[in-house]
């Protein structure tokens, strides 16, 4: 997912052709804002959601019925996590929630926009329950 910090709120944003789409994150407090100009935002970046689960990093990809959804990476990590392979170098494991050892946020620079100074490319999140 791609964010930014526009007029001090969080947004998701969507780019088509020269103009940028932002997406409220909280639609309760703040309203989508569509056709800004590129120009108009100072910092962008990007996000990925990773787990640490039976001492193997993946890549979150939801939740559904008290399992988490994740991708894995090719490597042994592939038969720790009981994937699947659904296409080539792509596999898919689904685990129970209660295996999930700790989850965090990955922040990337995301094309030539500025990285925001005030932030860490990593933040802890909180492990959900089922």
């Amino acid at each position: 997912m791609v964010i930014t910090n526009y007029k001090n709120q969080k947004y998701r944003i969507g780019f088509r052709d020269d103009k940028v789409n932002l997406y409220s994150l909280d639609k309760n407090k703040y309203q989508d804002i569509i056709n800004l100009s590129r120009n108009d935002l100072t910092n962008a970046y990007e996000t990925r959601i990773w787990v640490k689960i039976r001492g193997c990093e993946a890549l979150y990809n939801g939740l559904i019925d008290g399992f988490v959804l994740l991708d894995v990476r090719p490597s042994t990590d592939v038969e720790i996590l009981e994937a699947k392979q659904v296409d080539r170098d792509v596999y898919h494991a689904r685990l129970p929630i209660s295996e999930i050892e700790s989850m965090w946020e990955e922040r990337m620079p995301f094309l030539d926009f500025p990285f925001p100074e005030d932030l860490s490319s990593r933040e802890e999140l909180e492990i959900p329950k089922w």
